[in-house]
């Protein structure tokens, strides 16, 4: 179990080890990259309901006292049209809350599973490609002793968008809390990825000039590599050969169709 850093508070998880899908291209795997684990902008995923709010709830007088005695401000609106404001404005909150997001995290999307049939047409380019296993306690508990400021977390799929406190109005610990809401919340039909995210969240810098964020790994943090279906032998090959290079001790498993039901077997090889 470890702790993982957020950028405003500290979390705790179990971590198991995580799946990745992947495609095999001319760029990779390589030597230079296969030790590499992308982080990607919000607003290079593929599903527009991504990082939505279903609604701001209305702060309290309690909420406004605290907030009030916290910044040690004064109010110049009244608690119901301070939520007014909120609500009228709602949109240009949400597209505003919705930058601050892309500008400030980078997001790495793993699965619990390396058999799911639709990630594999999905994301592994139709059974052409792999899938990787990483030692995520391991990969964690290193980054986080390089003060990187990585959140693990998995995904809560929902047929509601998320209902968030106004942020302006709750403490950095809540704070982190909600913002964990907007980055792993999905719609119910996803749940059959059943995602965790990795996130880098620097809230003091923005990372606009950075659409993906490559950041290395260690040989020990790569557990077995799964070749698809139709992976090419020569990819396979290719790919076997570049671990020995970079001196990846993992366990290689082939993917085939099972005879009788719509499910993977897999073959160490």
């Amino acid at each position: 179990m470890q702790n993982t850093n957020t950028g405003d508070s500290i979390q705790i998880f179990t971590f198991p080890n995580l799946f990745k899908y992947l495609k095999v291209t001319s760029s990779f795997p390589t030597l230079d990259n296969l030790l590499t684990i992308r982080f990607s902008s919000p607003k290079q995923m593929n599903d527009p309901f991504e990082f939505l709010i279903g609604k701001i709830e209305n702060i309290t007088k309690e909420q406004a006292d605290d907030f009030v005695k916290r910044e040690g401000l004064c109010l110049k609106k009244s608690v119901s049209g301070i939520n007014k404001f909120f609500n009228d404005n709602h949109e240009k909150i949400l597209n505003d809350q919705y930058n601050v997001i892309n500008s400030h995290i980078r997001i790495s999307s793993f699965s619990t599973e390396n058999s799911n049939l639709l990630m594999w047409s999905h994301y592994a380019d139709y059974h052409k490609g792999f899938v990787i296993e990483y030692d995520m306690e391991t990969m964690i508990s290193r980054m986080l002793d390089d003060d990187l400021p990585i959140c693990l977390a998995p995904i809560t799929y929902s047929s509601d968008m998320p209902s968030i406190s106004n942020l302006l109005f709750v403490d950095e610990s809540k704070r982190s809390e909600e913002m964990n809401k907007i980055t792993c919340t999905k719609a119910q039909c996803w749940n059959y990825e059943n995602e965790w995210r990795l996130i880098i969240s620097q809230l003091d810098k923005k990372m606009e000039d950075k659409e993906n964020i490559d950041l290395p790994i260690q040989p020990s943090e790569i557990k077995s590599i799964h070749f698809g279906v139709r992976c090419p032998q020569d990819e396979i090959n290719r790919i076997r050969s570049i671990t020995e290079d970079l001196r990846i001790n993992c366990s290689f498993f082939k993917a085939s169709i099972n005879k009788e039901h719509y499910k993977l077997d897999f073959t160490k090889i």
